[in-house]
């Protein structure tokens, strides 16, 4: 499965008077997140937490973090989010992926902020244009399509799914649609 929609997909708009798009890079080091508009991009940051923290402290910070940008952008029952949905090849703390994915989709449950769910090479596709993209190659494509400049990685996927929310929602998103990603969007709708 490429997408899970969660919660109703209605129109919606912010307190601000314009639809909010709120996109997720989940990580228990380094949670990226974008806040995008209709108009442009909003905001972005990442979420972090020291390895050497308990894993309780780590996630605790990580939904409270998320619960941070969520109050501070007025984003509560009032936005569409996008999260990257789990690599299920990934190697490495597997278990610790998944809790990081239950504290966020249990945030935004609790925020009344409906999500999809992504799967990462389709994400990437979109974007790049390959689903086996690199991080750099996609930091690259973004810069390709002169979209906004970000401090992470993290915050480049982010912007992804944030876009993606809006496409979703909005048909039009702050990337250029080609018949790729129109491809990759018809697919989300139809699972």
């Amino acid at each position: 499965m490429s997408l899970l929609l969660v919660g109703g997909f209605g129109k919606v708009r912010s307190g601000l008077g314009v639809a909010s798009f709120l996109g997720i890079d989940p990580s228990l080091c380094n949670t990226g997140w974008v806040v995008i508009d209709d108009q442009d991009c909003v905001s972005s940051g990442v979420i972090r937490t020291d390895s050497k923290q308990p894993p309780a402290q780590r996630l605790w910070i990580l939904r409270h973090g998320m619960e941070d940008v969520i109050r501070n952008h007025r984003l509560e029952g009032s936005c569409k989010a996008a999260i990257e949905g789990y690599a299920y090849r990934a190697k490495g703390k597997i278990f610790e992926l998944g809790e990081v994915g239950g504290v966020i989709r249990f945030t935004l449950f609790e925020n009344e902020i409906p999500y999809l769910v992504m799967d990462p090479k389709r994400a990437k596709c979109f974007l790049a244009g390959k689903g086996t993209a690199s991080k750099d190659e996609m930091a690259i494509a973004l810069k390709k399509e002169q979209g906004p400049s970000f401090k992470t990685d993290h915050e480049v996927d982010a912007f992804v799914f944030a876009n993606l929310a809006m496409a979703v929602q909005e048909g039009a998103c702050l990337l250029q649609l080609n018949d790729q990603r129109r491809a990759i969007l018809k697919q989300c709708k139809t699972q």
